[in-house]
Formats: structure tokens, sequence, C-alpha cells
């Protein structure tokens, strides 16, 4: 019995080295993986520059950037930002999408803001992951507009379109003006969607997390709630609810 105790005692020894080999092994490898990116600060000498990329509808954003859309004929991109960050931010088009974003491998640090400037014909959709913000100049208007935001960004969008969709992951805040004959909103963390000045007839809104929503909505609303997040609407609409958690809808 004895003999086996042993046996057993160098077992979970011997395991229990190979746990902390590996989790070393892990934060060997992030601490690399960091040590691998160039941290690039501001020379302080800000620029613009203009890319010719193509014709676009939809646009899919990466990086701690502030974007300026307008609606109108296609124009070329328009960059303002220090000189030497210039060659690390990337614009190209793939299929329909423009795609902008700060290349890999590069950490940006002590730097001023990079304004990005977006003229399209028509936009479908802005993806936008990172820091920043994407703003509206124009009132968009669209058949459909799809807008999500991962991070922590901010964004402002007067619109008018038969279809409009929202998603939040994280932190980020939407600011809706305009109107919509259907609106699907998700929220997925601790954003918020504020859209007083938003009117739609058809609404179905989903927050998981503490996020808070505001809308106007004439016909129908559906909300679904998981946590504490909050729905507060203005309007005449049936309401209907599915909520877990200390989440409410309340009507203005």
């Amino acid at each position: 019995m004895k003999k086996a105790n042993n046996r057993r005692n160098v077992l979970y020894n011997r395991w229990k080295t190979i746990g902390w080999e590996l989790l070393l092994l892990v934060i060997f490898n992030i601490m690399l993986a960091s040590c691998d990116k160039e941290r690039l600060s501001g020379s302080g000498y800000v620029i613009s520059e203009t890319r010719e990329t193509g014709v676009f509808t939809d646009v899919d954003i990466d990086g701690p950037m502030r974007i300026h859309l307008q609606q109108g004929t296609p124009a070329p991109v328009q960059i303002t930002a220090e000189d030497n960050l210039m060659r690390v931010i990337d614009t190209y088009v793939s299929g329909t999408t423009l795609h902008v974003r700060i290349k890999s491998g590069i950490s940006l640090h002590n730097t001023r803001d990079i304004d990005i400037y977006l003229k399209s014909a028509t936009y479908n959709s802005v993806f936008f992951a990172g820091s920043g913000s994407v703003e509206s100049l124009d009132t968009i208007r669209t058949n459909r507009f799809e807008y999500r935001l991962d991070g922590s960004g901010n964004a402002r969008f007067p619109i008018v379109t038969d279809r409009l969709e929202t998603e939040i992951n994280g932190s980020g805040n939407i600011q809706l003006n305009g109107r919509a004959g259907t609106f699907h909103s998700s929220i997925d963390g601790s954003g918020n969607v504020r859209g007083m000045d938003f009117y739609c007839e058809d609404a179905d809104i989903s927050v998981e997390g503490s996020g808070g929503h505001t809308l106007n909505v004439s016909h129908s609303l559906d909300v679904s709630i998981r946590g504490s997040g909050e729905v507060r609407y203005r309007g005449t609409a049936v309401v209907r609810t599915d909520i877990s958690g200390s989440g409410k809808v309340i009507k203005l």
C-alpha cells in the first residue's frame, strides 16, 4: 500500500511539473509575440494624403481611427495623419468592401488623431473594430444598412433606410437619428444605442449584459434581455418581452 501511495505521489508531482512548464511556455509565447510588434510613435508632423481605391459599398475598419463617411459621387480616400504613420495605414478594396486598417505587427503609441474621409455612392454595411469612431457627415440613404461595432468605439449615423441592423460587442456607443421600416439591434456587453431621434415601425432588440437602448417605434417592439440591460422607448408599439435577470423595458 505504501508503494502504491508513493507511485501516485510521483505521478502527481510529475503532472504538476508538466502543468507548470506548459503554463510558463504559454506566458513566454505571449511575451514573445508582444515583443515582435513594432512600437511606432507619431512624429508630430501631420500631413494629408489621397489614395485611389476603386468603388465600394461596404467598409471594414480595424484600428484607432476616426472615420468620416460621405455619400455621393465616389472620390479617393483622404487620410490625415502624422507623416511617419502613412506607411502603416492600409487601404484596399476586396470585392465590394473597402478595408482600412493598421498593418499587422504594428503597435501605435503617442500619436495624433488619424482621420479617414470616405465617399461612396451608397453604403450597405460598416464594420468597425477598435477604439476610434465612425460618423456620417451626410444622411445615409440606402435600402438596407448594417453596422457592427466590436470594442469601445463610438458611432453617429443620420440614416434613412428600409431595413437597419446594428450590433455592438463590447462597450461601444451608437447614436442614431433618422428612420427605418424595420430595425434589428443586438448588444452584447455594456454598449449603448441612443435613438431618441430615430423612428421605426418594427423593432427587434436583444441585450445581453448591462447595455442600454432608446428608440421610437410605432407598430411592434420585440425585446429580449439577458442581464441588467434596459430598453426605453416612445411610441404606440405593441410590446413583447422575454427578460431573464433584472433588465427592464420602459415606456417614456
